[in-house]
């Protein structure tokens, strides 16, 4: 039997789900009667579903509150149970986007620094392991976490924050040094230096940055014409 990666198997899954949730419309969990005229019902419903981890009903179920109740203080609570749902599921790209989202639509919501918080955790969940690879995420997860340091730098998440922007200069740090090795290798000098350098401008605080120096120390002086 052929085994599909998680989120290639979750996005796969999402068409049928839908389709399932169509045919069974607000019917409720396990046969609970759901009120389809009030939000909160709604609500209460789509939760259900998370806990019994039905995740793309939840979201389906979440989507069409917020189609049909737009204005409600549901809606709110809807878009942002999205991005959790999609957090859970792994599907870290979609997180994102739906905390995006929610930061930009509800900027004075009481659960906004949650949700930036939020966006971070998923860039940063979302980084991946290989540094050779596009760091992208990793950028992004910095500026998230600093604008929820920058917008509530008393919030009760503020060390965590910080912490998890240390964490990730060093992983940035690890990838600058992984190419100026790649220039020592190479014979080119100049290029590495240049690298090295830069880990010592952008990251002085990482481990990246004292392994930086001791190679640069150790390396040739170039020859002048």
């Amino acid at each position: 039997m052929i085994r599909l990666p998680f989120r290639k198997f979750f996005r796969a899954g999402a068409l049928l789900t839908g389709i399932l949730m169509i045919g069974s419309s607000f019917s409720g969990c396990a046969g609970k009667d759901v009120n389809p005229d009030d939000p909160a019902s709604l609500m209460e419903d789509a939760e259900s579903d998370i806990k019994s981890d039905h995740f793309q009903i939840a979201i389906d179920k979440l989507r069409m509150l917020k189609n049909r109740f737009p204005y409600s203080k549901e809606a709110a609570s809807a878009q942002l149970r999205i991005g959790d749902v999609y957090y859970l599921q792994e599907a870290y790209g979609e997180a994102s986007a739906s905390y995006e989202a929610f930061r930009d639509q509800y900027p004075k919501h009481e659960k906004v620094a949650y949700a930036i918080l939020r966006i971070g955790k998923s860039f940063e969940s979302d980084i991946p392991e290989n540094p050779g690879r596009d760091m992208g995420s990793a950028t992004k997860a910095i500026e998230s976490y600093q604008e929820y340091l920058s917008r509530f730098p008393q919030g009760k998440e503020r060390k965590d924050a910080q912490e998890s922007i240390s964490k990730i200069r060093s992983r940035l740090a690890e990838k600058e040094l992984s190419v100026a090795l790649f220039y020592v290798r190479r014979g080119d000098t100049l290029a590495a230096k240049n690298r090295l350098a830069k880990i010592q401008s952008l990251y002085p605080d990482t481990e990246a940055a004292r392994l930086a120096r001791e190679k640069l120390a150790s390396l040739p002086e170039e020859k002048k014409e």
